[in-house]
């Protein structure tokens, strides 16, 4: 038995970059995942890491694109009408890796901070300006050379 859990652990510390059915993603939307697998720029960032730190940048990116979205169609919607939009559902990961966990539970607690002030102009300080999840992460799902979220909230005035 001793010799299998080692033999298991070797292989699993062997891995250079998780795969798309690995359990690092579980409990994240599939598509998503494969969407940001397909990207070369946020795949990049992933590839790009630390393999000690690999794992944890690939989940933060998904729960990122899911949570930078999630936020803009509130956004949008706060803008369009009017009416202050309920915070959205932090994405959950079943395992979450830390240090990514970290950084995507502050940013929820700054979207939902940002929708409590009753100001949609704090909501869309997170979502444009450099180093922002929305200068980046396309706005469309599958739509890597489409516009980006920032290009939206832009587009929206």
């Amino acid at each position: 038995m001793a010799a299998l859990a080692a033999g298991l652990l070797l292989t699993s510390c062997g891995q250079s970059e998780p795969s798309e059915d690995s359990t690092v993603f579980d409990g994240l939307d599939s598509s998503v995942v494969r969407e940001v697998m397909d990207s070369p720029v946020a795949w990049g960032k992933v590839l790009q890491e630390e393999e000690q730190t690999r794992d944890s940048m690939a989940q933060g990116i998904v729960r990122n694109f899911i949570q930078c979205r999630s936020a803009f169609d509130a956004y949008r919607s706060w803008v369009t009408t009017g009416a202050a939009p309920d915070a959205p559902t932090l994405p959950e990961a079943t395992h979450p890796i830390e240090p990514a966990n970290t950084a995507i539970v502050q940013a929820q607690e700054y979207i939902e901070a940002a929708i409590d002030s009753g100001e949609p102009a704090q909501l869309r300080d997170f979502l444009v300006g450099e180093a922002t999840c929305g200068e980046w992460i396309p706005v469309e799902e599958g739509r890597p050379d489409g516009p980006t979220i920032e290009d939206a909230v832009e587009a929206l005035g």
